[in-house]
């Protein structure tokens, strides 16, 4: 893995709740690879595509790099249909307001990117294209 950027920033620690109850953080997501965080909602249309996309992406990677979909508070109920209905293979989360905040994530459709060891590397607050991403992701993977 490359080294992200100097102007990177820490990562906020966060915990959430997977829709099959287990519980997940932030750090045991990026300690061994870059991670997509995807904050979503399931009444938004465009975030399902913007969740495509990033599984896509990481898909592509062969296991180098993850994604989490992470739904507000009060989506707890609809998560797991939610998670169903996209059947992306990849885990979705319901985590409280603090996180978003954390992350400057006013509403859904916020896609993060963290490289391995917890930086943040960029932030696309109104979605992004799987080819995006890839560009991203190889910046951070070496081949």
């Amino acid at each position: 893995f490359a080294e992200p950027p100097a102007s990177a920033l820490p990562a906020p620690e966060f915990g959430a709740e997977l829709v099959d109850g287990t519980r997940i953080r932030g750090s045991e997501l990026w300690r061994e690879r870059p991670v997509l965080l995807v904050f979503t909602a399931s009444y938004c249309d465009r975030c399902r595509e913007i969740h495509r996309a990033a599984a896509e992406a990481v898909e592509a990677r062969d296991g180098a790099a993850a994604v989490l979909g992470l739904l507000g508070e009060d989506e707890r109920a609809a998560g797991a249909e939610y998670a169903e209905e996209l059947d992306l293979g990849h885990p979705v989360g319901v985590a409280d307001e603090r996180v978003w905040l954390n992350y400057a994530a006013r509403e859904p459709g916020l896609v993060v990117l963290v490289a391995r060891g917890g930086e943040v590397v960029r932030g696309w607050p109104a979605g992004v294209t799987a080819a995006a991403l890839s560009d991203a992701l190889d910046d951070l993977i070496e081949s």
